[in-house]
């Protein structure tokens, strides 16, 4: 292996180590629930319209787009469910 490919599988595995312990420390300092992730999270319970809602968040856009996102339900629902692993996929995809 040349040198110069030594240093860019260096680098890039440097690089994803970095990410993944960035995102591991925001998760920590977050305090979101472990368990509460989106593969964790059943969208037969709910609706059609509303499972489709939900995946049209996962992305992310909204938060690159300044706007608000607001879940309103009965009690027990699940409302705080969808909130932590939204936030756990945010994370992951590197948005703060």
């Amino acid at each position: 292996m040349s040198h110069v490919a030594f240093l860019t599988v260096f680098v890039e595995q440097e690089a994803s180590y970095r990410e993944q312990r960035r995102a591991e420390r925001l998760l920590r300092e977050s305090r979101l629930p472990r368990e509460k992730t989106l593969a964790q999270f059943d969208l037969g319970q709910f609706g059609v319209v509303l499972a489709q809602q939900i995946v049209q968040l996962q992305p992310g856009t909204f938060v690159t787009q300044a706007r608000n996102v607001i879940v309103v339900g009965k009690p027990g629902t699940g409302k705080r469910r969808l909130a932590a692993a939204i936030g756990h996929q945010l994370i992951r995809q590197g948005k703060e």
